[in-house]
């Protein structure tokens, strides 16, 4: 389908469809469910990474929970209209809703003031400009507001409040630096260990070997994603010691046939002993881990000047480097020479409210302390 009629109809669906088919259910539905909680999500077929810790602990409070995620960008239009029914007739009569991306069905419709809609959003910390700030995200000419209706944003520290309220238009008080709920698995006894076990469990050929993991962002958007370097990257040689392992933006198109493993992203990170990334916020992740990080920019100086950045280059605590040829030196530089103070000045500023307890502060803004 054309990029602008697929535009077009989104914003059709966004304006109108929604709101009428909401507004139905709602007469159908006498009050608001207090108990009934709903994780939806249109990028994914499971439960994103980004959500699990909070249905978990949400099922552990005695919630009744429904999951409601489909790819629509996978999808055929008759699984995505199904889903998209389903899950307004459920959101009629939630209490409370949880989002961790754009969910269009959701910020659609003039929703009831007793539902809580919550966005735990995808990414920790700030780097590249995103929302009504970037047109890859949200194009000029679309008609409606993807990002209305949330009672709450969380985020990873309170550096990071105002970059989210201008990006995503949110009212004063709205966004909160409660932390990223994802990242309290860092702090779980075991959790490190498990992955380093799973990894060699699943892909043997990696054990002996020195860990280097690149994990880019894509450029472009969520339906032509491209990865800058890819070809580039398919023919580097770290040396005989290492092993370049890569987790490309689900949004990426092509793999370049690199060597990508059947784990998480989080879960590579335990093995990892370097991160190589471009504008993925990923890196503010890997940061808490207390690893190095390298940054390769292949088409630096035209993505700064066309998407753009909120914060500059020299705050991440990362070698910057351009050209292919520069990187194998970069890696091993950085694993021997690691500035555990620059790392720390980072994640302070960018991550302070990542400290193993967010999922509970967010539990106990959205229902009350128990």
């Amino acid at each position: 389908m054309d990029a602008k009629l697929r535009q077009k109809l989104k914003s059709l669906a966004h304006r109108k469809v929604f709101p009428m088919l909401y507004k139905k259910y709602c007469k159908k539905t006498e009050q608001v469910d207090p108990g009934l909680v709903l994780f939806a999500d249109a990028h994914s077929d499971g439960l994103p990474d980004s959500m699990q810790l909070m249905r978990d602990e949400v099922l552990r409070a005695g919630y009744r929970v429904e999951e409601h995620c489909l790819d629509f960008g996978k999808a055929t239009l008759v699984q995505t209209a199904k889903a998209i029914i389903r899950f307004l007739k459920s959101y009629a009569g939630a209490g409370t809703v949880f989002l961790c991306s754009y969910y269009l069905p959701a910020s659609s419709v003039e929703k009831r003031g007793e539902t809580r809609l919550i966005q735990l959003w995808h990414a920790a910390g700030v780097l590249k400009k995103f929302g009504f700030d970037a047109e890859e995200d949200i194009p000029a000419d679309f008609e409606g507001n993807p990002t209305a209706g949330y009672d709450l944003v969380t985020v990873s520290s309170p550096v990071c409040v105002p970059f989210y309220e201008q990006a995503l238009r949110l009212g004063e008080g709205v966004c909160q630096a409660l932390g990223v709920s994802r990242t309290d698995r860092w702090y779980e006894p075991g959790f490190l260990p498990q992955c380093r076990e799973k990894l060699l469990e699943t892909h043997p050929g990696v054990e002996g070997k020195r860990l280097a993991l690149w994990a880019p962002t894509f450029r472009g958007n969520a339906a032509v994603g491209e990865t800058a370097g890819l070809g580039q990257m398919a023919q580097l040689d770290l040396g005989e010691d290492w092993m370049l392992l890569t987790k490309l933006h689900p949004n990426a198109r092509e793999t370049g046939g690199l060597f990508q493993p059947r784990l998480a992203t989080e879960e590579l990170f335990a093995s990892a002993e370097v991160l190589i990334t471009d504008y993925s916020t990923v890196l503010f992740e890997f940061a808490l881990l207390g690893k190095p990080i390298v940054l390769f920019l292949p088409d630096g100086e035209a993505y700064q000047q066309g998407r753009g950045l909120y914060i500059p280059l020299e705050d991440i605590p990362a070698q910057v480097v351009t050209d292919i040829a520069d990187l194998p030196e970069a890696v091993h530089r950085a694993a021997e020479r690691f500035d555990a103070i620059r790392n720390q000045i980072f994640v302070e500023k960018y991550m302070s409210a990542c400290d193993g307890e967010a999922t509970q502060r967010i539990l106990d803004a959205v229902f009350g302390e128990r």
